[in-house]
């Protein structure tokens, strides 16, 4: 489904979120099912004629336990930092996050994961 794919959107299009969260108030109390929010985004983006783009070689796959662990406390920093409700302000800040694991990292984890089995 086009949409719950990842979508890039930048700061000057940040209220076509605003917009989509907005339409999902409206329709979920009346339908029952789980995919209301990405329906509200997908809509919100198709109207204002913004084109999905197949994106799957651009992104890594995030079921990897230890990438989880490598992000998960940067990732908390950053909210720490930044709060978690001022969207604008996390717009402006996202560019210092770094979330690919240096390879040191990666082997490291995949060691330990050997050694503790």
């Amino acid at each position: 489904m086009w949409g719950s794919a990842i979508i890039g959107i930048d700061h000057s299009k940040g209220h076509l979120l605003e917009e989509a969260f907005d339409l999902f108030k409206l329709l979920s109390p009346h339908i029952r099912a789980h995919t209301v929010e990405q329906f509200a985004l997908a809509e919100t983006l198709r109207a204002h004629e913004i084109k999905p783009i197949a994106a799957k070689n651009l992104v890594d796959h995030w079921s990897s336990i230890g990438k989880k662990n490598y992000v998960t406390p940067i990732l908390a920093k950053f909210f720490s930092a930044y709060g978690e409700h001022n969207f604008n302000e996390h717009l402006d800040n996202v560019n210092q996050i770094q979330i690919k694991r240096p390879l040191s990292v990666f082997f490291k984890q995949k060691f330990d994961r050997w050694k503790n089995k």
